[in-house]
């Protein structure tokens, strides 16, 4: 049996398909056993589902906050 540590660094990875089968096996079996891991697991996933969903279409930093930013920053010199 793979232990926590093992487990979290296997739901991780498993967000980008890198697991080989044998893993994939070893993280089931973990997480039917370890409820802390399982819990990990789906608290992950509605992260991961939050994310994707997020509009990003807005990606550039509206001017006036620009301006606010850098003042603040000149101020607290």
């Amino acid at each position: 049996m793979i232990t926590c540590k093992i487990a979290i660094d296997y739901i991780l990875k498993k967000e980008e398909d890198l697991l080989t089968p044998k893993q994939r096996r070893g993280l089931w079996f973990h997480l039917v056993l370890c409820k802390f891991c399982k819990r990990f697991h789906t608290q992950n996933e509605i992260m991961n589902k939050a994310i994707k969903t997020q509009d990003c279409s807005e990606k550039v930093l509206p001017e006036t906050d620009k301006e606010r930013i850098i003042k603040s920053m000149i101020e607290n010199k």
